[in-house]
């Protein structure tokens, strides 16, 4: 059973235990670990050039907790991490580049192997022992982006206070997705600013936070007061996206609507959503809601809640009416609760 190394104190041990099966996913072709299609996904952990290692991109404790591969190419001025996983226990080793001016490479203190990229080319990681002896090498692709695309493309209308989260994809120059973080920069324009929207990028996130995936590049805007501009992505190559945002008040809503659960049983609990809209059926995202229920008192309950989410639970079979309010404006829907079967 191949078992994740922990490259703590650059010893190579057993300590990190990782079954292989993991999220390995087998591709059509599953003596080839090379990926399908034009973009070669990798979807099994890739093994190195000597078969003594095999490799995996980390991508955080819920993306794919155990890697998957690592044969996708990753974005110019951007950074990785790698899990390697081996049959056998190693010695103390080092890691190096063949070209630092397309990538560097480290251990880190979680035992994973951390990638910074510069200009794209393609350089290798060689993992050695305390002789210099070459354990095993895997190529790393760097390249330029060429398109940003982000999954949020209409204009962002945020309510003060809130915040939303904006993820992008990167591709090649093939319409390939890119992997890393930190390859484009992000700048305020127009009529918004730090002022009124600040910008947390995952790169910190991830810096500070091992379990975050190291993988797809996103961004979280938090709107502070009312104000309208966008959001101007650049990549080092040249490629720009842009992201119009508006931070809007209470006022601006003028429908609001629930997603709730069927067929509850008794004792389970749910999260009801709440979305808002202006008078132009334009969402406003991360609504701020008071919650209510009828009957106030009663076997349903609101356990808890946020700005646009209310978990809800009942103990017993039960009818209620759930309520987002929005300056006057209100959404609601009933809540059934059944036997529990």
């Amino acid at each position: 059973m191949l078992q994740a190394l922990d490259f703590g104190k650059l010893v190579l041990a057993l300590a990190l235990v990782l079954p292989a099966s993991g999220c390995v996913v087998k591709t059509e072709d599953s003596d080839s670990n090379i990926g399908t299609g034009k973009c070669g996904m990798s979807t099994e952990q890739t093994p190195g050039e000597l078969g003594v290692l095999k490799f995996a991109y980390d991508r955080g404790a819920i993306g794919c907790m155990f890697g998957c591969g690592a044969t996708e190419p990753l974005g110019a001025r951007s950074k990785a991490r790698f899990a390697v996983y081996s049959d056998t226990a190693l010695p103390a080793v080092s890691v190096s580049s063949t070209d630092e001016a397309v990538a560097k490479f480290d251990i880190t203190n979680t035992g994973r192997i951390a990638i910074t990229t510069g200009a794209p080319g393609t350089a290798k990681l060689e993992i050695k022992d305390a002789s210099g002896t070459l354990i095993d090498a895997l190529p790393v692709v760097v390249k330029s982006v060429s398109t940003i695309r982000a999954d949020k493309d209409e204009s962002l209308a945020i309510m003060t206070g809130g915040a939303v989260s904006v993820n992008l994809t990167l591709e090649d120059e093939n319409g390939c997705a890119l992997m890393g973080l930190g390859g484009v920069d992000y700048q305020l324009s127009g009529g918004i600013s730090k002022g009124e929207v600040t910008i947390l990028t995952q790169i910190v996130d991830w810096l500070l936070q091992p379990v975050i995936s190291s993988m797809e590049e996103s961004f979280t805007l938090n709107a502070q007061t009312v104000g309208a501009g966008s959001v101007e992505i650049s990549a080092p190559s040249g490629a720009t996206a842009t992201l119009p945002v508006e931070v809007v008040d209470e006022a601006s809503v003028a429908k609001v609507s629930l997603d709730v659960s069927d067929d509850l049983e008794s004792g389970e609990m749910f999260t009801a959503e709440a979305s808002a809209f202006t008078s132009d059926e334009r969402r406003v995202y991360s609504p701020k809601c008071t919650w209510t229920l009828s009957p106030e008192t009663g076997p349903i309950t609101i356990k808890s809640s946020t700005r646009d989410t209310a978990l809800i639970k009942s103990d017993t079979p039960a009818e209620a009416e759930l309520t987002c309010t929005i300056a006057g404006v209100s959404g609601s829907a009933p809540i059934v609760y059944g036997e529990k079967q």
